[in-house]
């Protein structure tokens, strides 16, 4: 009988695990493991192992694991003390040596209730208040000298503790009023009273128990079921259940677990009978057992560390064939599976009988491959000379035909198939020893099926994938007008060929056209695979990322991984034998029911575990501001749960680096940035499978720049700048209009002197001066005196040019000015004859060639001296021009004086004849402005 183990990874102390010695194992509601060892608590968060103690805990060894409510877990040790964990700290609850007197008290929580029990004592206190809320202590029997211990351990049923004595005596405590009821079954004497403590567990409505006896020195178990209403007394069950001593009791998967000292006994509970249907672990003390999260089974042992079961339904079978590896995997007759292994043994599995028995062949030399022949009953087995042949029990045939290495068969009767070898494809009808067809001498195959259904033949060879007709007629099938490289092939109960390729996925073929192509993009777990094999409608597949499932009907893919509990992807065979699976790799064989096996693993949220800037770890915030010269930082996390470094797939992102999804390499739980820009980060993180995806957790990373290189720098320079170009171009704009208003301002006075000047051109011309002088001369004319004529009219010529040069000037020299002033006045001399003389005055310190003065300054001044002053004298008119510096030498002083009538005089006669004022006086005002 072959013996099944569920597969299983060990952990040991060559995985990290802090002891090998374990009491009792749990999970918190956040998926992280609890273990009680001999060395003391222990916390597995999917990565590493944690340690808890107390500065007053005595000794290192804890027991009696417990979570409540609060998610606050719970343990005690040898001396009587009570421990809780929370938020990452313990804290010392209750110190009970003087209560337990050194007995080691089982611990039981339940709502705000924490329940203890020794034989001889049990407490409830209430684990807010730590009052004490029930007490019950054992009754003490003095005729016959014993106690009637607790031996019957309490457990919660429909919100009352119930607990027994050796006397299998009941007590039932309501939890509201804490009240006890006591049920004397009168079952047990003290004679045959159980020994030492049993574990009760609650299960289709009846309370099943064990009790130790000692009967003629020897010890012996026997089982009781009663009902939870204690209505009748205990019942002994039928049971097979051997002589072990009992560890816990548990109910999983409607079945009752019973850890003992050698392994778990697995048994069904029906018609008062307690039936062992399975051993699991057999040989190891098996002390505790939690189903976590994602459904994996982890069992603690007494000096055999910790096993964890990833699937319940992936078992191994046991293979008798020492220091050798698994080669190859078969179908054999109904109910028979064959493998082949490394030193050419062949072991035959009988499914139905359970039984395996490893064959004798009279040639057992390189062992390629054994078939089935279905139509005559008989095996096929390859080598690398020749086939031989073998009847359903191994019985060899007198009958053997020479090939090279084949790689596949497929049979197309009784007596012919067609077979892919290492130098041919070709079909063989080997009742007659002869080659039907040789289709390609120098081609090799790969794989081969006959399609009983469309009577073709099919081959997956080096040069591509070929069908042919029952007429031997071929046709490479191509897709896409690229030929495919097939390696196996399946076919459906549809009658579609499902084809494997080496590195492409799957080709799905009907009618020699391909229908499907399957892919990493549309459902596969890899585009590489070993195996596949069809059964009606569905296609199994195992490949380097683990074994999948397929329904052609409704086009689900479900998926098992390592994971699910697959130990190896090292695949030598995958066969389908009714509803179970087969699968063998190097090294083991193991199987699985094809509808039970799959799982849903939830994921778990991720979590930060640390978060390092520039290598210095930081205490975890949600925020962080970093300086310029900060650019460094690592970030850690984790996501609870077995094996998740291996087993959890992560993405990330950085916003404001970019929005695109990273996705991590499985194995790593940590990401580095090593040289980020000033500026404001947000990290985001996930946990992912094929299916779904877990809450984003993030952290905010604010990093500040240089000085010149954040915003506020950036906007005062900004300021600065527009204000700099504001009063730049203020002052600018300025100038300008002063530049401008300077220009207007001198082009207006240029135009107002070219005015002036024209008006005291006009004035210097003065018709009456020109009326005299003409007058003069037509009176020399007259009186014929030509030479004196000739003169004046030289001389008027003369100064009438010189005005007419100074109008063309802004200044002249002060000597300039005196030349045209001496000729005026001569010509003013010669019209009054003897009644006018005139004298200019000059100091020789003054430089007249170095003084400038603007034009016509003085003429008027002087014109206006003899128009109103010494033409109304009618003798001896006197006129002195005088020029001086004054005192401090900064200034030129002209004083003109004269002789005439005088002002007042001069306005009234002027005033007689009506003339307009004076042009002189109004032109010299504005210039000595300017």
């Amino acid at each position: 009988m072959f013996a099944q183990q569920p597969v299983s990874i060990h952990l040991t102390e060559d995985d990290g695990l802090p002891d090998t010695e374990f009491y009792d194992i749990i999970e918190d509601d956040d998926g992280v493991i609890w273990l009680a060892a001999d060395k003391g608590l222990f916390k597995y968060d999917g990565a590493s192992y944690t340690s808890f103690t107390h500065p007053d805990q005595i000794g290192l060894s804890v027991f009696q694991l417990q979570k409540d409510e609060d998610n606050v877990i719970w343990f005690s040790n040898t001396a009587n003390q009570i421990f809780n964990v929370k938020n990452g700290r313990v804290t010392l609850f209750l110190e009970l040596k003087n209560e337990f007197k050194g007995k080691l008290a089982t611990t039981l929580v339940y709502k705000d209730l924490l329940i203890l029990q020794s034989g001889i004592k049990i407490l409830v206190y209430n684990k807010n208040t730590s009052e004490i809320v029930y007490k019950q202590e054992a009754i003490r029997n003095d005729k016959e000298n014993y106690v009637e211990d607790f031996t019957i351990e309490a457990r919660v049923i429909d919100n009352e503790i119930v607990f027994g004595n050796r006397l299998m005596n009941f007590y039932k405590v309501n939890l509201e009023t804490f009240t006890s009821t006591y049920f004397n079954s009168s079952f047990v004497s003290s004679k045959t009273k159980s020994r030492g403590f049993i574990s009760p567990i609650y299960f289709k409505n009846q309370i099943i128990f064990h009790s130790n006896y000692k009967k003629s020195e020897s010890n012996y178990k026997t089982f009781y079921s009663i009902p939870s209403s204690f209505a009748t007394k205990p019942l002994e069950l039928q049971t097979n259940f051997p002589n072990v001593h009992i560890q816990l009791v548990r109910v999983l998967k409607d079945q009752l677990w019973y850890f003992t000292d050698n392994g778990i006994y697995v048994c069904d509970f029906e018609n008062n009978e307690l039936k062992v249907v399975r051993h699991l672990f057999k040989n190891k003390y098996v002390t505790g057992i939690v189903q976590d999260v994602n459904e994996n089974y982890w069992f603690s042992t007494l000096r055999n560390g910790v096993y964890v079961v990833s699937n319940i339904e992936i078992n191994n079978m046991d293979v008798p064939v020492k220091d050798s590896r698994i080669s190859d995997l078969f179908l054999g007759n109904t109910n028979a599976l064959l493998l082949t292994t490394s030193t050419n043994k062949i072991v035959r599995f009988n499914i139905e009988k359970e039984t395996v028995e490893i064959l004798s062949l009279k040639d057992d030399k390189d062992i390629y491959k054994v078939k089935f022949n279905p139509f005559k009953k008989e095996y096929l087995v390859s080598n690398r000379y020749n086939v031989q042949f073998y009847d359903e029990n191994f019985k060899p045939k007198n009958q053997t035909i020479n090939t090279s290495v084949i790689k596949s068969f497929s049979f197309i009767d009784e007596d012919a198939f067609i077979y892919a070898s290492s130098a041919r494809i070709s079909a063989l009808r080997y009742a007659e020893l002869k080659e039907i067809k040789l289709f390609n001498k120098g081609i090799r195959g790969y794989a081969c099926l006959y399609d009983h259904k469309n009577k073709r033949s099919y081959f997956g060879t080096p040069k591509g994938f070929y069908g042919y007709s029952q007429n031997w007629v071929g046709k490479e099938i191509k897709y896409q007008g690229k030929s495919i490289y097939i390696k196996d092939i399946a076919q459906a109960n549809d009658g579609s060929l499902w084809c494997l390729s080496f590195k492409n996925g799957i080709y799905v073929i009907e009618k020699d056209k391909v229908i499907e192509h399957y892919t990493v993009k549309n459902g596969l777990l890899s585009n590489k695979n070993s195996f596949i094999r069809a059964k009606e409608n569905i296609i199994w597949l195992a490949g380097e990322k683990g074994i999948q499932k397929i329904n052609i009907e409704t086009g689900i893919f479900k998926k098992l991984t390592k994971q699910n509990g697959i130990p190896s992807y090292n695949f030598t065979g995958l066969e389908v034998v009714g509803n179970n699976v087969y699968v063998s790799s190097i090294d083991q064989l193991y199987t699985f029911d094809s509808e039970k096996v799959f799982q849903s693993k939830k994921i778990l949220e991720p979590y930060f575990t640390s978060v390092s800037i520039d290598d210095e770890k930081k205490v975890l915030n949600s925020k962080y501001y970093l300086n310029h010269d900060q650019k460094k930082i690592n970030i850690v996390f984790n996501s609870n749960g077995f094996l998740s470094k291996n087993n959890v797939e992560y993405k990330y992102r950085l916003l404001g680096s970019g929005d695109h999804w990273e996705t991590i390499p499985l194995g790593t739980n940590l990401v580095n940035f090593n040289s980020l820009s000033h500026g404001k980060y947000t990290f985001q993180l996930k946990a992912f499978n094929s299916t779904e995806s877990s809450k984003i957790k993030e952290i905010q990373f604010i990093i500040a720049g240089v000085f010149y290189e954040q915003l506020w720098f950036y906007i005062v320079v900004s300021i600065l700048i527009i204000c700099l170009f504001w009063v730049y171009f203020s002052v600018r704009n300025k100038r300008l209009k002063n530049k401008q208003s300077l220009l207007l301002d001198k082009q207006s006075s240029e135009l107002e002197n070219v005015f002036l000047k024209l008006e005291n051109l006009r004035s210097q011309m003065n018709p009456h001066f020109i009326f005299n002088a003409l007058n003069s001369i037509q009176d020399y004319i007259i009186r014929k005196e030509q030479k004196l004529a000739r003169k004046y009219l030289v001389k008027f010529s003369r100064l009438i040019r010189i005005y007419l040069e100074h109008s063309q000037k802004d200044s002249i020299s002060l000597q300039e000015e005196l030349d045209a002033l001496k000729l005026y006045l001569d010509l003013e001399k010669d019209r009054f004859e003897d009644t006018f003389s005139y004298t200019i005055n000059l100091p020789e310190k003054i430089k007249s060639e170095a003084i400038k003065i603007p034009t016509f300054l003085l003429q008027p001044y002087v014109e206006n001296a003899i128009k109103h002053g010494l033409l109304h004298r009618r003798k001896r008119r006197l006129l002195e021009v005088s020029f001086a510096l004054n005192k401090v030498k900064t200034m030129l002083v002209c004083t003109i004086k004269d002789n005439g009538i005088g002002r007042v005089a001069s306005v009234k006669i002027n005033a007689k004849r009506m003339k307009p004022k004076s042009f002189h006086q109004k032109r010299t005002k504005k210039e000595s402005i300017y």
